[in-house]
């Protein structure tokens, strides 16, 4: 469990789990990091995929104003037999952890009732986003 108690160990209610991926897609991104981001992400997706009620959605994010969502459902096996991870920007912009978490809370208020789990994936060159952390632990009070 991490320190801020937001990365606890998943429990299934039945209902399939939601996976919300935030990925940096900031000019420091570029290269053998965004490579290994998108190799890293096909493999997890690859483990998650045998259940058919799990989803996924991926925010690719750089600045405020440079976000795209894909969502990986119904099924997320389905998805990467189509797609891959074709269809994901990179946008190579400045980093905004601020926008990207406002939009991941908005989100998680949508998905009450099924276990959330919520990954960012960056080299960490931006502020941290305090206040929205501080909300999602909040919400994960009242849902669990």
């Amino acid at each position: 469990q991490a320190g801020d108690g937001i990365r606890d160990q998943p429990r299934s209610r039945g209902l399939g789990d939601v996976y919300k991926r935030q990925l940096d897609s900031s000019g420091s991104m570029i290269g053998t990091k965004w490579t290994l981001l998108l190799k890293a992400l096909q493999s997890f997706l690859q483990k998650v995929s045998d259940e058919p009620s799990n989803t996924a959605t991926f925010i690719s994010f750089s600045g405020s104003d440079q976000q795209s969502v894909t969502k990986a459902s119904p099924c997320i096996k389905t998805y990467l037999e189509n797609n891959g991870l074709s269809n994901i920007c990179f946008y190579n912009g400045g980093t905004d952890f601020d926008a990207v978490m406002s939009k991941v809370v908005n989100e998680v208020k949508l998905s009450s009732g099924q276990n959330v789990n919520i990954v960012m994936i960056s080299d960490g060159n931006a502020t941290y986003p305090e206040k929205e952390v501080n909300l999602l632990q909040s919400l994960k009070a009242k849902y669990t």
